[in-house]
Parts: C-alpha cells; sequence; structure tokens
C-alpha cells in the first residue's frame, strides 16, 4: 500500500479497495494521507466521527 495513492485514487473513480501495508512507516503515512484527502480522522484505518 505504500503511502495509499492507489486506494485514493481507487475512490476518486468510484471503486472500493483494500490496503494492506506491513511498515508501521507506510501504514501512518497512508492513513495521514487518505485522512487530509478526504477529511477523515481516521484511527487504526476506522473512521472515527
Amino acid at each position: 500500500m505504500r503511502k495509499g495513492t492507489t486506494c485514493i485514487e481507487a475512490a476518486n473513480w468510484g471503486r472500493n479497495s483494500i490496503g494492506v501495508e506491513f511498515e508501521p512507516k507506510y501504514h501512518q503515512l497512508a492513513l495521514e494521507k487518505i485522512s487530509k484527502t478526504y477529511g477523515l480522522r481516521l484511527i487504526h484505518g476506522e473512521e472515527s466521527k
């Protein structure tokens, strides 16, 4: 998954995606990038309102 770009592009095209990342550094980067892109607050990959 690395920085989440593929998941973001899938969402932009109206597609679902599942990202898996084992490296904690890249997992955190992906969560931050996805949350900034969509204005979500993410906690361990789950949306929190």
